[in-house]
This record gives C-alpha cells, sequence and structure tokens, in this order.
C-alpha cells in the first residue's frame, strides 16, 4: 500500500535567483561549477524570452552515492524542468545529453565544454542544473534506523557567446528512508516519509532500491523547489 507524500512545500524555498539584468550567487552553488564565466553587468530588462538549452551536469561524486540519479530519472527530471517552467525570460528550446563532471565538479563547466553542447543544440544560452546532495544517518528506536537526505538542485543559465552568468538559482528539498534493522523489507518498511513527518506516516513504502527510490523523491522535490525560485523572480 502506497501513501502518496506531497511534492511541493513551502517548508524548504531556498532562493537565490536574479533576473537577466544581474547576477547573484548568494545560496548558489551554480558558479562553483562554473569556470572561465564572468557575472553578467546590471542593464535593462530583455522583453523577449531567451531560447535556452536544458544540460543536467552530475559531478562524478554524486554519480556515485547509492542515491544518484538514474537515466530514467535524469529524464524524468528534465522533462518535468521542461514541462513546468513558466518563466517569462526563458524559453526552452532542447534538452541535450546529461554529463559527468570530474570529482566533485567544482570548476568542470568550461565554456569549452559548454560551448560543444551549445553547437550540438544550435542554441547561445544553457540553463545548466547541477544536482548534489548529502545524507545523515540517524539509529532510532530499535529496530528503526533513519537516513535523511538532503538534495539540492543548483542552475545557472550562461551565456555563451558572451561567456557570462545570466543568472543563478537553487532549490532544495530533504526526505527520510526508515528502514527495519532486524529485517530488510517488510510489508511496511523500507518506507519514505518527508522530513516534518514521523514513522506512523503518511508515507511511501518502497518497492525497489530504497535509497534509489529517496534519491528519486528528493531530488525530484528539490526540482520543483528550484522551478518555483526561477519563476519567483
Amino acid at each position: 500500500m502506497k501513501i502518496l507524500i506531497k511534492t511541493f512545500s513551502v517548508m524548504t524555498l531556498v532562493i537565490a535567483v536574479v533576473g537577466l539584468t544581474g547576477c547573484s550567487v548568494n545560496g548558489s552553488r551554480a558558479s562553483d561549477y562554473l569556470a572561465g564565466f564572468s557575472t553578467a553587468p546590471a542593464g535593462p530588462p530583455r522583453k523577449a524570452s531567451i531560447p535556452v538549452a536544458v544540460v543536467l551536469a552530475i559531478p562524478e561524486t554524486e554519480a556515485a552515492k547509492p542515491t544518484a540519479l538514474t537515466p530514467v530519472i535524469q529524464k524524468e527530471l528534465l522533462d518535468r524542468v521542461r514541462t513546468n517552467l513558466r518563466e517569462a525570460k526563458l524559453a526552452i528550446s532542447a534538452i541535450a545529453s546529461p554529463i559527468v563532471l570530474p570529482g566533485d565538479g567544482k570548476g568542470g563547466l568550461t565554456p569549452e565544454r559548454l560551448g560543444q553542447i551549445g553547437k550540438e543544440t544550435g542554441l547561445e544560452h544553457l540553463l545548466v542544473l547541477i544536482p548534489s546532495s548529502r545524507s545523515v544517518q540517524r539509529v532510532q528506536e530499535y529496530p528503526i534506523i533513519e537516513t535523511q537526505l538532503f538534495a539540492r538542485m543548483d542552475a545557472a543559465v550562461v551565456d555563451l557567446t558572451t561567456g557570462r552568468i545570466l543568472l543563478t538559482a537553487v532549490g532544495q528539498e530533504d526526505y527520510i528512508l526508515g528502514q527495519r534493522r532486524d529485517v530488510a523489507r517488510t510489508i511496511s518498511y523500507p518506507r519514505i516519509y518527508y522530513r516534518t513527518q514521523t514513522t506512523s506516516g503518511p508515507f511511501t513504502v518502497v518497492e525497489g532500491d530504497p535509497f534509489a527510490e529517496l534519491g528519486k523523491i528528493a531530488f525530484t522535490a528539490a526540482t520543483d523547489q528550484l522551478l518555483l525560485a526561477l519563476q519567483a523572480d
């Protein structure tokens, strides 16, 4: 039996977003992954939407985690962004193939690397999404053990022609995986629930890989928060 958990939450909405008239990185770590790009100076707002290609850039360290996004989930998230991003300043025209960044990904997004994606998509502007996470394990009263996943999705819009960062934003969410230490699986375990809930519910009972499902749920919620952030400006 599955009890659906909410996708959107007003409890955790971290916004670090500016319009296309300038750039701010408060709260967003997107700039940490970009190398060789400068911040766009303030200027008059654009009247027309900018066509962008969306690309998911995954650090190797994130891809190696048990909660890493599978290719299926990666596609679902990119489709989710394309479907739900109703930002007047951005018009998603293409979805590029996901890329993997060396190590922790810091400084891995260079003009040369992103320029190749621009050539493949035929677009001068990219919306780059970078997933990252950390987890904490919490031992509860026997036999329950919890793993809390803090997922975040950083984003940046870059102009490949000028080499400038036009926009940055971030969405964050966290969910908890509850498991039993005495048995691997029961009729109601493992289960995933929102951070403000308890083991009593509401929750989702996991049928497959519990950590993969935890990653899917947490990153989907973080992406939804990112969409809210992008539309908040």
